[in-house]
């Protein structure tokens, strides 16, 4: 992957996506998903502002109304409410997405509010391994990689790194990639993208939404 080259996701592919609170990590998964073919579903269980202009829902859309909605919008931003914000009523809602549609993507921008332990849930967890076969792509973001279980990462084609402030947080990167550089501190807004099956990993400047 060089400089200039836009990672256009494809369906079956996943990326994690790791930044701190201000390092651009919403942004860039906005021009990820802008960049793909895919229709998606946005999960901001944490009603992110760098969404807002995105037209979110309030609440968890059934699939049924995602599919109607999908007609007229590509990208359908769901909040969750304070009852459904909660860690299983989010995975019952992935392994609901999952088993509904093929070829689209979910994009989990904090992942951990998911799944912070070591293991996983059914939803998140069938989304994606098995999700893979029903050409599903994920975007799993999180400004706390290290309360993410290692399997995110493991099952991921590209890990994205931004700004992290925590030691632990870069470390949690390292294991997954074997790369001294994700262990440095990266400039606000840019970006490593580590590319897992050819173990490279390729510097990148701000991206900008055109």
């Amino acid at each position: 992957m060089s400089q200039g080259l836009t990672p256009k996701i494809q369906g079956g592919q996943r990326f994690a996506v790791c930044g701190r609170a201000g390092s651009g990590k919403t942004y860039l998964e906005k021009w990820l998903m802008f960049s793909s073919p895919l229709k998606w579903v946005i999960i901001d269980s944490k009603h992110d502002p760098g969404f807002d202009d995105m037209k979110p829902n309030d609440g968890l859309l059934m699939p049924t109304r995602i599919a109607r909605n999908w007609n007229d919008n590509k990208y359908i931003v769901v909040r969750p409410n304070s009852r459904e914000n909660d860690t299983k009523v989010l995975d019952n809602y992935l392994e609901e997405l999952h088993e509904s549609f093929e070829n689209f993507g979910v994009c989990i921008d904090e992942t951990y509010q998911i799944a912070m332990t070591s293991k996983a849930g059914p939803g998140l967890t069938g989304l994606v391994t098995r999700g893979r076969a029903r050409k599903q792509a994920v975007i799993l973001g999180s400004q706390r990689p290290a309360w993410v279980p290692r399997f995110v990462f493991s099952e991921a084609n590209a890990i994205i790194v931004m700004a992290l402030t925590l030691r632990q947080d870069r470390e949690r990167i390292y294991e997954m990639t074997e790369q001294d550089i994700v262990l440095k501190p990266v400039e606000p807004r840019h970006w490593l993208f580590c590319d897992v099956a050819g173990a490279t990993v390729s510097k990148f400047s701000p991206v900008t939404i055109t």
